[in-house]
């Protein structure tokens, strides 16, 4: 790890980071790589060196100004996304606590879409086709995988759908990303309520299952996982009343992120350019306070 300390007298602290970010200085980052048998590094005796883009600190500041505004509100969203997290789980505790609840087995009140297994050969670059959503963009919500092949099996996913990773860790989430393809070892789960429910719903059954997995490697899921889980879900009356509460809730998470989503696009496509000299900031700054 190392330390950068901008002289403030002729370096925004702010501005430092989006030049580090910014494909210019990027490429001299991948310039100066060292490149080891096990792990690539870089020599902090030889970056004090590297050439660097300085305008002056009020243009400086000005850019990070822009930039700092569409992150302050990505950050935002993170925030609102935390809060709607909590207060969805808190409305469905209420929920359980209200009595008459049910209890079955997982698939008397869940529907379960298991992912297809999509052919590698027909795999394309980003942007080409159709997304795939593999079990490692879970935690991302962006593919980095899209296929040109139609399957007869194929399950679509779409903002919001609860979904769950078949392997190592099972933590139900609604997706995030855009609507994309269901990749094998990835699942749908729904229910005859909304998706807040059944997101909510599933989170004890699903960890249970995963407290009892072992394994020498990674542990996974199964269909008869599911099949031998029991539930215990609110009653009809609260289920329906935590429906009408909680879902409108999940619904401002999904749009947060899917704002979020956009404003990242944005920010990344105005850096290079802010960097360069080819955007004035007056330009970039009426395409954010349009927002």
């Amino acid at each position: 790890m190392a330390l950068l300390r901008p002289d403030r007298e002729v370096a925004d602290p702010r501005y430092l980071l989006y030049m580090y970010l910014g494909p210019q200085f990027q490429r001299t980052i991948e310039q100066n790589t060292i490149h080891g048998a096990t792990v690539e590094r870089i020599s902090l005796k030889t970056m004090g060196s590297w050439p660097v883009r300085l305008p002056d600190l009020r243009e400086q500041r000005a850019i990070a100004e822009v930039l700092g505004a569409l992150d302050d509100k990505i950050a935002a969203n993170a925030r609102l996304a935390a809060t709607a997290d909590e207060l969805v789980g808190e409305l469905y505790q209420r929920a359980l606590e209200a009595g008459d609840c049910r209890t079955g087995w997982f698939f008397d009140f869940f529907t379960v879409a298991f992912g297809s297994a999509f052919k590698g050969e027909f795999f394309s670059d980003r942007g080409a086709g159709r997304p795939l959503i593999r079990i490692r963009d879970l935690k991302t919500f962006s593919p980095q995988v899209w296929t040109s092949e139609t399957r007869a099996d194929e399950t679509i996913v779409r903002p919001g759908d609860v979904v769950v990773g078949m392997d190592a860790d099972f933590t139900p989430t609604p997706w995030l990303g855009s609507e994309g393809l269901l990749n094998q070892r990835v699942c749908v789960v729904s229910s005859a309520h909304s998706r807040a429910f059944t997101l909510e719903a599933i989170r004890g059954p699903i960890a249970f299952i995963e407290g009892h997995k072992s394994g020498t490697t990674v542990i996974h899921l199964n269909k008869s996982d599911l099949t031998e889980t029991r539930v215990v879900i609110p009653g009809e009356a609260a289920a329906r009343r935590f429906d009408a509460e909680a879902q409108g809730v999940l619904d401002t998470r999904v749009n947060a992120a899917a704002e979020a989503g956009r404003l990242a696009l944005l920010r990344d496509a105005l850096l290079p350019q802010l960097m360069s000299g080819s955007l004035r900031v007056r330009k970039a700054r009426e395409v954010v306070d349009a927002l």
